[in-house]
């Protein structure tokens, strides 16, 4: 097992720039993403295997390949911009949240990109 230092800068929503600084005995042939797969073997969605605290984008996608949603976490609470896409790849629902609440609104699209909902 090696020991691979790792540098993670991230840019959270307001601007705020953190980086972190960690360590890892070893890493997987993914660069460390866990992977879960349809029963086809297409991919279903796509997590960073690192520490909670380090804030992550979780990816989930269609049968097809195309993606369905983007969730990113810190502490594994939603934290930033939602994003939920449709088959066609053009934007479904949008949402900011901080820590787990969501904050603001909630924006909702039809398939061709107009706005139908704001709440």
């Amino acid at each position: 097992m090696k020991n691979i230092l790792t540098m993670l800068i991230v840019t959270l929503p307001y601007l705020i720039t953190i980086t972190y600084l960690f360590a890892t005995d070893s890493m997987n042939d993914q660069g460390d993403i866990g992977k879960e797969c349809y029963e086809t073997g297409q991919l279903d969605s796509e997590t960073p295997l690192v520490n909670d605290i380090i804030p992550y984008i979780w990816k989930q996608y269609y049968e097809t390949g195309q993606l369905k949603s983007e969730t990113p976490l810190v502490n594994n609470k939603e934290h930033g911009i939602y994003r939920e896409y449709y088959k066609n790849g053009k934007l479904k629902e949008e949402s900011r949240y901080v820590l787990g609440k969501l904050r603001g609104t909630t924006n909702s699209y039809d398939e061709n990109g107009n706005l139908i909902i704001k709440k």
